[in-house]
């Protein structure tokens, strides 16, 4: 339906209404849609459509499927953590194991993600690193960003680092708790040393931020050219070999090691060609399986889509999540994508969830 502005400048609650009842709106050659299932963020569809500068229809996508493929990925991943490769086989979302959790419950891996993109939405796409360090404690102290106020497995380097407010500089404090939060910086135009900053957190010696800064020049690459993205780029941007992709499984290593854990994503990444068999090849490398796929499932959500993703509605918490990716849309700067790309995602419109352009 098409609205005349001039009705509502001064009353947001009647377009929030009018969005509410159509599922879509169009507004001044901006559309709208909007999932009524998800009420609690019916405060945001007219500051979205009036504020000049927000996220275009392309950003918003990308960015929601960006978060729920780590989502998904993680919550596929976390009944097996450490369990040995070729003891199991992940087919689908389950509950318990490991963590004795239920079937689509994410954990510190997204958690963190969410509060690094959270602080992003409320600093206006600034890295604000004490902020950061606040949203990550809550977190930690409180239950915020999990799907039901739960907690459970921080890493010790996280850990000592947010009780202490330093970032661990040894070399043994390579985990990969800090590449597991980082993806919403490549939604910014933040600086490598922003990108650094933001890693020394919790984990500031050279590996991990220099892997941390890697990871976001591969995510962007993804976010601006899709499945067109080159091989060859992204292992020459990764600094491994390119042949990574005919590497044999036996020779990707799964575990905590944020080196590690880069590369078995990417090998996970360039030798799928859909979000499905991705997330699920990472899952069953064995090891740090919620990581692993958590972030490679960032990736591959950036790739694929929404559409690609068959577990979206097996997720707990999405309330939240739609939540937060709604006010990072309203306070992030706009990535101005191609036209031919808003032009493709305006025709696919009506059957998203809910978009803007």
């Amino acid at each position: 339906m098409t609205v005349d502005t001039s009705d509502y400048d001064n009353d947001p609650s009647a377009a929030q209404d009018i969005v509410l009842d159509a599922g879509w709106v169009d507004i001044e050659g901006r559309a709208a849609f909007f999932c009524p299932k998800h009420a609690a963020v019916a405060q945001f569809p007219w500051k979205l459509i009036r504020e000049a500068g927000h996220f275009s229809i392309a950003d918003f996508a990308r960015l929601h499927a960006a978060v729920y493929g780590q989502a998904v990925g993680d919550a596929l991943g976390v009944p097996y953590e450490f369990q040995r490769r070729g003891t199991f086989a992940c087919t689908g979302m389950v509950g318990h194991g490991t963590h004795n959790q239920p079937a689509g419950t994410w954990s510190d891996d997204t958690a963190m993600m969410l509060a690094t993109l959270d602080s992003l939405a409320e600093n206006g796409g600034r890295v604000n690193t004490d902020d950061m360090l606040a949203k990550y404690r809550a977190w930690a102290k409180s239950g915020e960003y999990t799907p039901d106020g739960t907690v459970f497995d921080i890493g010790n380097t996280t850990s000592h680092a947010l009780a202490t407010g330093r970032g661990g500089t040894d070399e043994y404090d390579n985990g990969n708790g800090s590449l597991m939060r980082i993806l919403p910086l490549a939604f910014t135009d933040c600086s490598d040393d922003d990108i650094r900053r933001v890693s020394a957190i919790t984990h500031a010696h050279r590996i991990s931020t220099d892997i941390c800064v890697r990871f976001i020049r591969i995510a962007r690459i993804l976010l601006h050219e899709g499945t067109a993205y080159s091989r060859t780029e992204v292992c020459k941007i990764a600094n491994i070999p390119e042949d990574l992709r005919f590497c044999e499984r036996r020779q990707i290593q799964s575990g905590g090691f944020v080196l590690d854990t880069m590369l078995s994503a990417l090998w996970c990444l360039v030798n799928t060609d859909n979000y499905r068999d991705c997330v699920l090849e990472a899952v069953n490398l064995g090891g740090d399986t919620d990581t692993t796929a958590a972030v490679v499932g960032g990736l591959a959500g950036l790739l694929y889509g929404d559409a690609g993703n068959p577990w979206e509605e097996e997720l707990r918490g999405t309330e939240l999540l739609e939540t937060l990716i709604a006010k990072a849309a309203i306070n992030l700067p706009g990535l101005h994508p191609r036209s031919w790309e808003v032009e493709t995602l305006r025709k696919a419109g009506k059957t998203a969830r809910y978009a803007i352009i």
